[in-house]
């Protein structure tokens, strides 16, 4: 809607198939098909979550892959499943070949990705998940479940307030998010209380410098032969 803005933003993840064979087969393709092909297409998660800010009502949790410790966001927001590229270059999984396909950002921005890791296995409070995930670059989250777990799980409960899921997965199941694993923008006043309460703290800043060309006979000759 024109002049209309989102108080929450998220981050929109197209997946583009780059695939010889589906182009050369397009023209029989319906546009009903094409349009519900790219609809399967998109993922979303919210900008936050990439970035590694997550709101205290969000649904974090610790889990184990391969006996390694990842942080797991549980989003109902998310239609596909990540995982970190970093997690998954460190235990050194395979990534099977899919084609190479586009990543559409929400900022508008293409980046090409290729490959899945397939069947990897995470140990969330004694439950196993098995899934498929895509590698993203994400912020202080290694995974994230999104609705391609969540829909095979049938009906569950979930309360946002107290951060606690229950499913039924071999009986009955809780999984409690740990709000300690948040972490969300914060208004001066309220850094403000806390210093004065906890009795310090740090300020860091970052600003983006771009140095101004210099003329070579604005170098002293002292540094023109180092």
């Amino acid at each position: 809607m024109p002049g209309h803005k989102c108080r929450d933003r998220t981050l929109q993840v197209l997946l583009i198939c780059d695939n010889k064979e589906d182009e050369e087969e397009g023209g029989s393709r319906s546009e009903v098909e094409e349009e519900e092909k790219l609809h399967l297409d998109v993922a979303e998660v919210s900008l936050n979550s990439v970035m590694g800010f997550t709101p205290s009502h969000t649904m974090k949790v610790r889990g184990e892959i391969a006996d390694r410790e990842v942080v797991v966001l549980i989003d109902s927001g998310a239609t596909h499943n990540f995982i970190s590229t970093q997690i998954m270059e460190s235990l050194g999984m395979e990534l099977v070949d899919t084609g190479g396909y586009g990543v559409m950002m929400g900022t508008g921005k293409v980046e090409m990705g290729r490959g899945v890791c397939r069947g990897v296995v995470l140990k969330i409070h004694g439950i196993q998940v098995k899934e498929d995930f895509l590698p993203l670059e994400l912020g202080s989250t290694d995974i994230i479940l999104g609705m391609k777990w969540l829909r095979t799980l049938g009906e569950t409960k979930i309360n946002w307030g107290t951060l606690r899921m229950e499913l039924v997965i071999g009986g009955r199941r809780m999984i409690q998010g740990d709000a300690g694993l948040t972490k969300a923008g914060v208004s001066l006043k309220s850094l403000i209380r806390t210093i004065q309460q906890e009795g310090g703290g740090y300020l860091v800043e970052l600003h983006s410098l771009e140095g101004a060309g210099v003329e070579e006979g604005d170098i002293p000759l002292s540094v023109q032969g180092c």
